[in-house]
């Protein structure tokens, strides 16, 4: 609509259209700094609103009886005010990292499953939530999950094995093995014999590839430091060789074998016994024409 001027006006309808919206744009903004002024005038302490809250894990409606208000939405509006997020899946993420990082986490998940070898599991049950949860988190750090075959062998070695006795065996050799997977030394079963363990100890440092741990007393089992003496390769070679040399004298008390005095092919007795009455030399040349089906001359 135009006037006399010839100026444009707003009809009536607009007219009625923006008086309306001003008015109940000026209510929003009043009730907003309304709110707001209500929400201003409590004077909280905002660590302690996070401990109510967070550490607490108490809900809105008991914050509102904490606040002195009565509705829960306003519980969340003063809650917001001060920087607190009442998202529900936030708490629980938090609750799940007790607090710390994203980096934090995902150093702390490394750490128990790579390093020390825990299962989902076993990091659920200390941070109170189920594997399923856990691998979001895996997901989502990007570290990867292990193997199936990787899992069951760690799941079955060491202290998790139902036939453990405390890490310490007796081989066959007579020898005791301990269970130090930490050990230079360990190969895949992670044991290291225990008189290589007790040297090193008393001398403070590992030993050197030349070094070998000698047996005074000659009992394998006897691990004290005082039975313990360090040698050299060749040193404890000439060690046991003396020993092994009186030994055989002693068993045959001088005799050429057990139950023979010289070879019975060839008489001697200067070779060593081999095996049925030969020497040596004879057992291979008997054992070589018995390959080519030649007999082999009895007078030799």
């Amino acid at each position: 609509m135009k006037t006399a001027n010839g100026e444009r006006r707003p009809s009536n309808r607009a007219f009625f259209f923006l008086t309306n919206f001003a008015v109940v744009y000026l209510r929003l903004t009043s009730s907003q700094t309304i709110c707001y002024n209500a929400y201003m005038k409590y004077d909280f302490n905002k660590n302690e609103l996070e401990r109510l809250y967070i550490s607490e894990q108490r809900t809105l409606k008991d914050m509102c009886a904490i606040l002195g208000v009565k509705s829960p939405i306003t519980a969340r509006k003063i809650l917001n005010s001060y920087g607190i997020s009442t998202n529900h899946n936030e708490r629980i993420s938090n609750k799940t990292k007790h607090g710390m990082t994203d980096q934090e986490f995902a150093d702390y998940l490394i750490k128990e499953y790579s390093n020390k070898e825990k299962s989902l599991r076993q990091i659920g049950m200390d941070l109170g939530v189920n594997a399923t949860a856990l691998r979001k988190y895996f997901k989502r750090f990007n570290i990867p999950l292990r193997a199936t075959s990787e899992a069951k062998s760690i799941a079955t070695r060491g202290s998790r094995s139902r036939n453990w006795n405390g890490g310490r065996n007796l081989r066959s050799n007579g020898y005791i093995e301990v269970y130090c997977p930490t050990h230079p030394k360990a190969k895949s079963r992670k044991y290291i014999y225990e008189h290589i363990l007790v040297m090193e100890q008393h001398l403070g440092r590992c030993l050197k590839d030349n070094e070998i741990v000698h047996h005074i007393n000659g009992n394998k089992t006897d691990n004290r430091i005082e039975n313990l003496r360090l040698m050299t390769n060749s040193e404890h070679v000439a060690s046991h060789g003396h020993k092994n040399k009186g030994r055989s004298v002693d068993i045959l008390h001088g005799a050429w074998s057990k139950k023979y005095s010289c070879c019975t092919m060839c008489g001697t007795t200067t070779v060593k016994h081999k095996a049925n009455g030969l020497c040596r030399n004879c057992y291979a040349t008997k054992l070589r024409c018995h390959k080519k089906g030649v007999m082999p001359n009895e007078e030799y």
